[in-house]
């Protein structure tokens, strides 16, 4: 679910985070400073520093212990926050800033760490405000102005943020000219926030930059480079991206660049190379292998270009790769290739007559291999289309081998017919088969047995799956969730808290695994750790509405009701959002021919910036009607976000990647 507008997004008031046991803490360690000399508060001296080469959950745990040993240590509050941002636990991050604050802490950085968590919880007014607030302290900072900068960013103000970019470079011009080792940092921000808002004479600017101070080191060559392309300068952006290329050969992002670069060159043959590279660094590489089939297409090699175009659909799931193969094949005359192709590219619309049709022609094929994957597509189609009898004959047709593969597909189309005698006999048999199938098999009699109200032999089913597949994340959810169900029963509840703690040892979780843990805590009267919980919840999704919903209600019943109104309103906030999305998603149902509701459904996704389902919807619009003009313009501007964000996020990822737990 995605967050709400700017204009209606609240952050939660500075104040009720002071209330509660935050309170207490506040006052103990205010306190606690002004009996401590005013050097040890701002210095911290006689800490220990962090451990060298220390990853993020490794400063955490060190900053807590500094945290306790000596409470009133405001610069180990601070940097405890920044750690905390850095993984993604936002709010804890802003309840750190906020005992940094009554601790003495500069106002500046405690506003710009307000401000970037906030900005990353959607909460993009009361983010202004503090950024704004951070800038204004600190009017040298780069860091302040960049992190302002980026908050119009994200709020889909480009023009703003450049703004604020070139103001301050234009008061600070030895960035720019004359930097110093100090000032890497910021010119690495520049460059990213230059993307992201198309500056691309600014970013050039400050990539050359960063050429000079680590000349060495592929990252500026490969910004010059991208900046390059943007300004037409093909040449000299071929000769940035062929430096970058050597000193990171195995970046693959960076083939496909030079690719481009080569291209606009007519240096072609160098160019196929170069993506060829790309795709072999990464076979999910889905534009190398999109540029791949256009050069051969160019080239009139229709069954390479139509192999390409194939490849680049399979890795993205781009409808438009799939047309294009299918054109392909048929002009290479290999029709069930382009039968297949086109009929990949209607399930993935939505299309299941149009499917059905084109996977019957594969299953005419007498290749087995085809003949198979146009039987399973068609019993695919013929499931959409809600042909259930027709779906289980096709299955039956396709899976004749009686492999335990077949056996598990045989199980799923009697499982969609409803008919779960012959369901069960079909997964007994796929573990007669094979013994490594016990946790889906098992699992799925779980599913079976809780369809039919057996919940003790569910039960028993889930555990077996758990027992025989440890490593699957699913299981002990289904499982969890049938203990929270039954959590009246005798140990239960107990017993969904443990595994749900286990789940996210095991994994990274998502939002809904700490709703769930969230949920046990408080059923076990632990309101401490069920709102930690409910907060992390919030971090991982800022637009998942279950998470504002729990945490409103267990924060009203521990007595900080002011907080808890807050996110009740936020909850209520994205329920419309919802709301809207639902009403966009039945215009289409009801008109799924018509291009402008699918953009208008891409759009509002576009504009929570979930570019994967918006790009999904402009394409199934130029699928219905490929005379869209605004999905075309629509899609353009998205090939263009995905420059500005692919390597602007990943830092932020490789901060989040081993960061766990509450």
């Amino acid at each position: 679910m995605p967050a709400p507008p700017a204009s209606e997004a609240k952050s939660v008031p500075r104040t009720p985070h002071s209330q509660g046991r935050l309170a207490l803490l506040v006052a103990l360690l205010v306190a606690a400073a002004a009996a401590l000399p005013v050097s040890r508060m701002f210095l911290g001296r006689g800490a220990p520093p962090p451990p060298p080469g220390a990853n993020l959950p490794e400063l955490r745990v060190h900053y807590l212990r500094r945290v306790e040993a000596d409470p009133a240590d405001v610069e180990s509050h601070l940097r405890l926050a920044e750690t905390e941002e850095r993984l993604g636990l936002l709010n804890s991050a802003l309840q750190r800033a906020e005992v940094a604050a009554a601790l003495g802490a500069p106002g500046w950085r405690v506003a710009g760490i307000r401000g970037r968590c906030l900005t990353q919880l959607g909460r993009f007014d009361q983010a202004r405000q503090e950024l704004e607030k951070a800038a204004r302290l600190n009017p040298d900072s780069a860091e302040a102005a960049m992190d302002l900068a980026a908050l119009f960013v994200e709020v889909d103000r480009p023009g703003d943020g450049a703004k604020i970019v070139r103001l301050f470079l234009k008061h600070r011009p030895h960035i720019l000219e004359r930097p110093t080792p100090e000032d890497r940092r910021a010119l690495e921000r520049i460059t990213t926030l230059a993307r992201m808002t198309g500056d691309a004479e600014t970013g050039l600017r400050a990539s050359e930059q960063l050429v000079r101070l680590l000349p060495g080191q592929p990252d500026g060559y490969a910004m010059a480079g991208r900046f390059l392309l943007g300004l037409r300068c093909y040449a000299d952006a071929a000769e940035r991206l062929q430096k970058a290329c050597e000193l990171a050969p195995d970046v693959s992002q960076l083939h496909n660049l030079r690719a481009l670069a080569l291209m606009k060159t007519g240096r072609r043959n160098e160019a196929l190379q170069a993506l060829q590279k790309a795709t072999l660094l990464d076979p999910e590489d889905a534009d190398s292998f999109f540029e791949i089939g256009r050069e051969y297409a160019r080239r009139k090699d229709w069954p390479r270009a139509g192999y390409g175009f194939m490849r680049a659909a399979g890795a993205s799931g781009h409808t438009l790769a799939y047309r294009h193969a299918a054109e392909a094949f048929d002009r290479a005359g290999m029709k069930v290739e382009a039968a297949y192709c086109r009929a990949r590219s209607a399930a993935t619309n939505g299309d299941a007559p149009a499917a059905l049709r084109e996977f019957l022609k594969v299953a005419r094929s007498p290749d087995p291999v085809w003949r198979r994957q146009g039987l399973l597509g068609a019993a695919e189609a013929l499931q959409k289309m809600n042909r259930l009898k027709e779906h289980v004959e096709m299955t039956r047709r396709a899976t004749r081998a009686g492999t335990a593969e077949d056996h598990i597909l045989m199980a799923d189309a009697y499982g969609a017919a409803l008919d779960y005698e012959n369901r069960k006999v079909e997964l007994k048999r796929a573990l007669a088969k094979d013994p490594s199938v016990a946790g889906h098999v098992h699992h799925q009699l779980g599913t079976i047995c809780e369809a039919g109200g057996l919940r003790d032999e569910a039960e028993r089913e889930y555990e077996a799956a758990v027992a025989a597949a440890p490593d699957n994340p699913t299981y002990y959810r289904e499982l969890a969730d049938l203990y929270m169900e039954r959590r009246s029963l005798d140990g239960r509840l107990q017993k969904a808290v443990a595994l749900n703690e286990k789940l996210l040892r095991m994994v990274p979780g998502e939002a809904q695994d700490y709703v769930r843990l969230g949920l046990g805590y408080k059923e076990m009267g632990d309101l401490g750790r069920a709102i930690a919980a409910f907060q992390r919840a919030i971090d991982l999704d800022a637009g998942y509405g279950p998470a504002y919903q729990e945490l409103g209600r267990v924060l009203i019943a521990s007595g900080r009701r002011e907080a808890g109104r807050e996110m009740m309103r936020l909850y209520r906030r994205y329920q419309d959002s919802e709301l809207e999305k639902r009403n966009l998603i039945a215009r289409v149902q009801a008109d799924k021919k018509d291009g402008s509701r699918w953009v208008a459904l891409a759009d509002y996704f576009l504009r929570a910036r979930d570019y994967g389902q918006a790009r999904t919807y402009y394409e199934r619009a130029l699928y219905y009607d490929p005379k869209c003009r605004q999905a075309r313009e629509r899609l353009a501007r998205l090939a263009r976000i995905a420059l500005g964000h692919d390597m602007a996020d990943s830092s932020r990822r490789e901060d989040r990647k081993s960061g766990s737990g509450l």
